[in-house]
């Protein structure tokens, strides 16, 4: 998994474009890779964020 975004609530989902274009925008701002796997996360940021810290130092 190359990309992850949490979003807190859905009211954080930027207005601007709809959430089906969201990814699009990204890959072509150079955001996230073209070839990267990406998925989005509905939760609470206090819970998912240290989650996502420990995880990323875990080597396998």
């Amino acid at each position: 998994m190359d990309t992850i975004q949490v979003f807190n609530k859905i009211r954080d989902l930027p207005y601007h474009c709809p959430e089906s274009s969201e990814e699009v925008d990204y890959r072509c701002w150079g955001k996230i890779k073209k070839e990267a796997k990406s998925v989005k996360v509905f939760g609470d940021a206090t819970l998912l964020f240290p989650i996502l810290v420990v995880e990323s130092f875990v080597k396998n």
